[in-house]
């Protein structure tokens, strides 16, 4: 679920008209939140593997994998606003909801 959550939240904090690199470090505290679990799990499976960086790789969020994304939306649809409005169908009025409901300040289009 985390690269499908984290990649849904950041549709909709873009879609909020949230900056990208406030986007980003929202992306990216999922792995500081996670931190202890992964190593606590990353300990376990260095007792049965010698290697466990394939599966850090698994586990963590990594700033290339949105970068991505978002390079793949722009291709797309042409920008940011096209895919909010033909891939998230959110209308202008859903968009000031987000807006609203997500951001510490409101931002006007």
């Amino acid at each position: 679920g985390k690269d499908r959550t984290g990649f849904a939240v950041a549709c909709l904090l873009w879609a909020a008209g949230a900056p990208d690199d406030e986007v980003m470090a929202d992306y990216l505290l999922t792995n500081v939140v996670l931190a202890d679990r992964h190593e606590a799990m990353l300990a376990q499976a260095a007792e049965r593997v010698a290697d466990v960086e394939p599966l850090r790789a698994l586990m963590q969020v990594r700033a290339e994998y949105l970068l991505a994304a978002r390079e793949a939306i722009d291709e797309l649809h042409g920008s940011m606003d096209a895919f909010v409005a033909d891939a998230l169908r959110l209308d202008a009025r859903a968009v000031a909801r987000l807006r609203d409901q997500l951001l510490e300040y409101p931002r006007t289009p």
